[in-house]
Order: structure tokens, then C-alpha cells, then sequence
């Protein structure tokens, strides 16, 4: 799909093939919005041509031409609406040309805290830390881990509350002598305050 910003409305070619005359008809919907309100339009060109690319783009064209027209008539009609699709332009592009030195959403470093669940992983690095030689197996820990995820669903935890959970469990102790254990049953993960 072919698409464009322009002007605060969003235009997508759709170019159809006309087996009569042979040749791609360019075809664009406009979309726009308006504080809550939306409004579309979907516009078809008489002209026809060779290539599916030179009917996209006569359509992307052609629809920047006519949302130029529509904002032209608006314009005339009501200064009110000038000035608002002024300060709307503006601040669009405003948007667009902001500063080089702020990352980008998607480039940002994620904030551990804001995540919204606990892996395997991060299960097995909170719990099973090796301390004086004590160690978990894998089926052990994947077996207190799937305990504890049913557990969560059941008593409607959230995922901070579970990690909680796990953070007591690592710092309670065993008797002197007896091993180091973890719990392995929903009732044991439960049971832990």
C-alpha cells in the first residue's frame, strides 16, 4: 500500500487495473481529522496509464491538489478554521523537525521497572544465584517457575507482586545444615508472605 502525510490528512493510492482500456486507473482515499471527528473521501481519475508506479503517483499528486483545494475553500470561508489548521500544521511540524539529541521512542532505553512481566530468565537470575556452591537444576527452577506463573493467575497477582514473591523466597533461609530450597507447588508460592 502506498501512502502519505500531507497536510494533516493521510492519503493512500490504490491503483486498479481497467482491463477495458488497459491500463492502471489511479484511485486515493483522503482521510482527515479533526479534533474527535474523522472524515474520509475516496477519489477516482478518468486518466489511465502503462505502469501501476505512474498511477500511484499521478494519484498521490492528484490528491495533494485536491486537499489543497478543500483547505483553500475552508479557508475562505471561516477564519476560525485558518488558524486552527495553522497552529495544526505548525505543530505537526513542529513534531517532525524536533531536536537530533532526543532519542527516539524506539531507540530509548527501555525502564526495567515499567516491564510488565518476569521471564525465565530474569526468574532464574533472582532466585538461583549461585551462594556458597549452592546451585539449581533447570527442571527444578522451570518447576517452581510454572508453579508460581499458575499461581499468579489464579490469586490475580500483579507482576510486581510476584516478583516480590520471589525476592522472599530467596531471602528465606533453610534450617542449619538442611539445603537450600526453593518452592516448587502453587500452594508453596502461595504460602510465602
Amino acid at each position: 500500500m502506498w501512502s502519505r502525510l500531507y497536510r494533516n490528512h493521510v492519503l493512500m493510492a490504490f491503483p486498479a487495473y481497467d482491463s477495458a482500456k488497459h491500463g492502471w486507473a489511479p484511485q486515493v482515499d483522503i482521510n482527515w481529522f479533526l479534533g474527535p471527528s474523522h472524515d474520509s473521501t475516496f477519489v477516482r481519475f478518468p486518466s489511465r496509464f502503462l505502469t501501476e508506479d505512474e498511477a500511484v503517483n499521478w494519484a498521490l499528486v492528484r490528491g495533494q491538489a485536491w486537499i489543497d483545494k478543500r483547505l483553500e475553500r475552508l479557508q475562505g470561508r471561516a477564519p476560525k478554521r485558518r488558524r486552527m489548521f495553522g497552529m495544526l500544521e505548525a505543530f505537526n511540524e513542529s513534531l517532525t523537525t524536533a531536536s537530533p539529541q532526543q532519542p527516539r521512542p524506539a531507540q530509548a532505553r527501555p525502564d526495567r521497572s515499567l516491564k510488565s512481566s518476569l521471564t525465565f530468565e530474569e526468574f532464574t537470575h533472582l532466585l538461583a544465584q549461585k551462594q556458597k556452591g549452592l546451585s539449581f537444576g533447570i527442571k527444578t527452577l522451570q518447576k517452581s517457575y510454572d508453579a508460581l506463573v499458575k499461581v499468579r493467575k489464579t490469586k490475580r497477582w500483579s507482576w510486581a507482586e510476584t516478583k516480590r514473591k520471589v525476592m522472599r523466597a530467596k531471602q528465606t533461609h533453610a534450617p542449619a545444615g538442611a539445603p537450600r530450597r526453593i518452592p516448587l507447588s502453587e500452594r508453596a508460592w502461595d504460602r510465602i508472605q
